[in-house]
């Protein structure tokens, strides 16, 4: 009953796939109950997460795996629409408590897709939290040893394949710094874990906590986030259709100025990234 309910687990929470299946990859893993314990399971979690969302953000499919993690991300860092928490200890543990069914009020600005794209579009490094764990006093000693493993570079294995994880890339959570800093290089074949031999697999998973030599703190941040973010980003393509749309606003107010002889009656506005435009 118990190696049901474990597998259970395994396919409903933490590694859940696009359909009603359990990979059984796992199976093996629940052979000796006594040894369970020992497996890395929350990097296998993440590595799933991380694969479906890579999946999601190029394709037109849902997203899959522990996608709980996410949603409480998004309220405990980026604050966004956080609903109403009514749990009294904020240093409860595992976190995900906190945010349970009977601890949650009203949520705030349950709006559109639309309003989480314009939240995030809007967002500054001075809204972010960038340590959640703060409140959690005495800190236990499984999250003090986390940190070392946050400040690395980790190959995370999961019955989907192997994902990185790039402390590098989250140096304002991983080492503490106030200001960004340029990440390294991506690992070699980032994109193609399937195919590292097992030499390549032991090199890569052993633990490197001087994440500092990734950084390359000779480039500029502003440059590189122009250069290399803003477009995977899509920023450039956003600002061309506001433009665009503000053009085509003042075309069709001085058309009704030039028919009416006079000054043309705004229709109605449009809000986009903050900014108001006539219509």
């Amino acid at each position: 009953m118990t190696r049901a309910y474990l597998l259970y687990l395994f396919g409903a929470s933490l590694f859940p796939g696009r359909g009603s299946t359990v990979h059984l990859s796992y199976l093996p893993a629940l052979r000796d109950l006594r040894t369970t314990s020992r497996f890395d399971w929350g990097g296998a979690a993440l590595g799933t997460a991380y694969l479906f969302l890579g999946d999601s953000s190029r394709t037109e499919q849902s997203t899959a795996g522990y996608w709980l993690i996410w949603e409480l991300w998004a309220y405990e860092v980026l604050k966004m629409y956080p609903p109403q928490c009514k749990h009294h200890d904020l240093s409860t543990l595992p976190r995900a408590m906190i945010w349970s069914k009977e601890n949650m009020g009203t949520k705030e600005g349950r709006g559109s897709l639309n309003a989480y794209r314009l939240y995030l579009d809007d967002l500054r490094a001075s809204q972010v939290d960038w340590n959640p764990w703060r409140v959690v006093r005495p800190e236990p000693e499984y999250l003090a040893r986390s940190r070392a493993v946050t400040a690395s570079r980790v190959l995370l294995e999961s019955a989907f394949g192997w994902q990185w994880y790039l402390g590098d890339r989250v140096t304002s959570q991983s080492l503490g710094h106030l200001e960004f800093q340029v990440p390294g290089p991506l690992p070699p074949q980032a994109s193609h874990t399937g195919d590292y031999t097992l030499a390549k697999l032991e090199r890569f998973t052993r633990p490197d906590t001087e994440l500092t030599r990734y950084l390359r703190p000779e480039r500029d941040y502003a440059v590189y986030q122009q250069d290399h973010l803003a477009g995977s980003l899509g920023v450039g393509a956003r600002r061309k259709v506001q433009d665009q749309a503000r053009g085509a606003a003042e075309q069709r107010r001085a058309a009704a100025e030039k028919q009416k002889g006079g000054e043309g009656r705004v229709k109605y506005r449009t809000q986009y990234n903050g900014e108001t435009i006539d219509n």
